[in-house]
């Protein structure tokens, strides 16, 4: 079958009358519905999942168990429909509750080895590895809109940190931990907005949201935005895949790292397929320095403590004809150290 059609319920479509002593029923996934290929799926005598992908030549230490609830990875050896006994990176999901997880890893692992080419260890180590995070998070919701623009603009100035240097960038993004502002460097702290309103009008969350942080600075980014399928449109997954490659590609533990962070923000792959079609055009970009004059309310501004029966105070700024510095001309390594 089509790798791309893989889903849940093709599981329940499986024949289930094969065993390990006469051979399972398998199916194969491929590019197209009638490829015969060395990825197989099938469900065993117990009820349990299964991806075997045939190898001639794995060891052992080449394949890494995650040693996570419901997921084990091994080499094993299976007799298959044809009845010959062959050596397999065997994926095995063995608890009903994370079957969504496991076929959306089976469709990523499928992806990279047809697509892209890659060799079957490699492809099961590096899915396997951006799952961890996610893997135990496994009822969480897809994020709304307004999230999900959330998270891309935090993003897209975290990619371009990354290009000063990717470690200090990844260890100073906090919006994920909900930390008062998005990034914080040694000397300056970074709040991100994006809005998709007619006018540069964001919404500010928390009475000090913009109240500088101890002795440091503090930075505004703004981005305005569209939703569109125009050719400069981008997704999440996209933007995360772009930011992976492109600084972490090399650096297992900052995709560790990264993959937490996302998971924290409430990102989660599974819905990979719901994020690919919500499609992000920036039509104007902005950064500010946060002064006396930038519109804002603080806690400073009161003569009196505010009451502590008022919980939580949110309002609007708008930036219409106040000039900031386009985004793509600062020079990060200005601030990111």
């Amino acid at each position: 079958m089509n790798y791309s059609e893989l889903c849940i319920d093709t599981w329940n479509q499986l024949d289930t009358s094969g065993d390990l002593i006469f051979g399972y029923r398998t199916c194969c996934l491929g590019l197209n519905d009638d490829d015969k290929t060395d990825l197989h799926i099938f469900v065993d005598e117990q009820n349990r999942y299964h991806l075997a992908i045939i190898v001639s030549d794995a060891i052992t230490k080449d394949i890494k168990d995650p040693h996570v609830n419901g997921l084990r990875i091994g080499l094993c050896q299976y007799r298959f429909d044809d009845d010959r006994v062959n050596q397999v990176i065997d994926l095995t999901c063995h608890i009903g509750g994370y079957l969504e997880e496991f076929t959306e890893i089976v469709r990523q692992i499928a992806r990279a080895i047809l697509e892209n080419g890659d060799l079957p260890d490699i492809a099961v180590n590096e899915v396997i590895n951006s799952w961890i995070s996610f893997w135990s998070n496994q009822r969480k919701e897809a994020l709304s809109e307004e999230d999900q623009i959330g998270l891309f603009c935090e993003l897209l100035v975290l990619q371009k940190m990354c290009g000063i240097n990717p470690s200090n960038a990844i260890n100073a993004w906090r919006g994920p931990l909900g930390e008062k502002h998005d990034f914080n460097f040694t000397d300056w702290t970074v709040e991100v907005k994006g809005t998709r309103r007619k006018k540069r009008i964001h919404t500010i969350n928390g009475i000090d949201q913009l109240k500088r942080l101890y002795n440091k600075n503090l930075a505004f980014v703004s981005f305005m935005l569209c939703v569109s399928d125009g050719e400069k449109s981008s997704n999440l997954p996209s933007l995360i895949e772009s930011i992976i490659q492109d600084y972490f590609r090399e650096k297992p533990n900052l995709v560790v790292r990264f993959n937490d962070l996302l998971s924290a923000y409430g990102y989660s792959p599974m819905h990979e397929r719901e994020y690919s079609k919500f499609n992000i055009e920036i039509i104007e970009s902005f950064f500010y320095e946060i002064d006396d004059t930038f519109p804002k309310i603080i806690s400073d501004m009161f003569n009196e403590t505010l009451n502590p029966r008022v919980l939580s105070v949110r309002y609007d700024i708008s930036l219409e004809g106040i000039q900031g510095t386009d985004f793509h001309q600062i020079r990060w390594g200005d601030y990111c150290y």
